[in-house]
């Protein structure tokens, strides 16, 4: 409850009651991670509500709309996954739906972030209090090792995922501040897993 409230907001029993019910989530005190599986989460669609941590939703399928500062906001492109980028304090909400969209909410936190940005050289004061980036393979993958990591409790977990919040935190910076090179054709890691996944396939019949 206490990394809830220091990142998401003032989340009473109730609200804890229906993200356990409907949010699968790994809380770390430098970065939490939520996904919603059977639902949605009570404080997500709260109108007008903000986060004293830097949040972020990377989003894979929406079927209902957010509120940002006011108005109703949409993705740039509704066929492609988009990041949403908010700074602590920018007050917006999710659609109440009969079921829910499909992302991946994940918040850092503050001190540690703008500790990460102070190594650009930057400070909160230098970034758009939101914004809309395109999504990227390298942050997602970061992202579901740390739900993976989170969700299985081996042991070194606590170390482990102090080191991937990092990682995660330094991603975002990068991608807020333009500084992630673009992949070049070829270069993808989803080619080279591919090309190994067939190479030793060689033999098969194989279907689409």
């Amino acid at each position: 409850l206490s990394i809830l409230r220091r990142h998401v907001g003032d989340f009473t029993p109730a609200m804890v009651e229906t993200l356990l019910r409907n949010i699968e989530f790994v809380l770390t005190p430098e970065l939490s991670l939520y996904v919603p599986t059977l639902g949605q989460c009570d404080y997500a669609v709260t109108p007008g509500h903000a986060h004293p941590a830097w949040s972020f939703v990377y989003t894979l399928s929406l079927t209902g709309g957010f509120e940002l500062e006011g108005r109703r906001v949409g993705p740039p492109d509704p066929n492609r996954p988009w990041i949403w980028a908010l700074a602590p304090g920018v007050e917006h909400g999710e659609e109440r739906l009969e079921g829910h969209n499909s992302y991946i909410a994940f918040m850092i936190d503050t001190p540690l972030f703008v500790r990460v940005l102070a190594e650009y050289g930057k400070t909160p004061a230098d970034l758009a209090r939101h914004q809309a980036l395109p999504a990227d393979e390298a942050l997602y993958e970061a992202l579901t090792a740390f739900f993976r990591e989170g969700r299985a409790r081996r042991r070194g977990r606590e170390s482990v995922l102090r080191a991937m919040a990092m990682v995660i935190a330094h991603r975002m910076a990068r991608l807020l501040l333009g500084e992630v090179e673009e992949e070049g054709e070829g270069d993808s890691m989803a080619i080279h897993r591919l090309a190994g996944w067939l190479k030793g396939r060689l033999g098969e019949r194989l279907t689409v």
